[in-house]
């Protein structure tokens, strides 16, 4: 008898310690589920606005600037001499130390032994 008094007392002592693990009740996670959905059901007619405005704004801006530009042949040859000339402001972190090595082909200096001859690999072969 003491030992089923003592595993009760045991289990309602683990029960109090992890009362707060339980998970809360289903019902009342799905009630306020369903209020946060009532609230997420205002917003769309708020953003829906919104957008047609953005887009209504959209396209009375780009319909202004849709005139074209006359130029002259002098002025079309400086401008496409600029666009070809142009670098940008990162280009410089492109030329990695060493990357003229991939540019060019690599020449080999051949000593040929028995007259000490010395130069490029074309020189010594002629």
């Amino acid at each position: 008898m003491l030992e089923t008094e003592s595993n009760e007392r045991i289990r309602d002592l683990f029960e109090a310690a992890h009362a707060a693990d339980r998970p809360p009740a289903f019902d009342r996670l799905w009630t306020r589920a369903g209020r946060r959905q009532r609230r997420l059901l205002h917003l769309v007619p708020v953003a829906t606005a919104l957008l047609l405005v953005l887009a209504f704004g959209w396209l009375v801006v780009s319909s202004i600037g849709q005139g074209e530009i006359e130029l002259s042949e002098a002025d079309a040859q400086a401008l496409a001499e600029s666009l070809s000339t142009w670098r940008g402001p990162t280009d410089f972190l492109l030329d990695t130390p060493g990357s003229e090595y991939f540019f060019s082909i690599p020449v080999l200096e051949v000593r040929v032994p028995g007259n000490g001859a010395y130069g490029t690999q074309q020189e010594v072969l002629q």
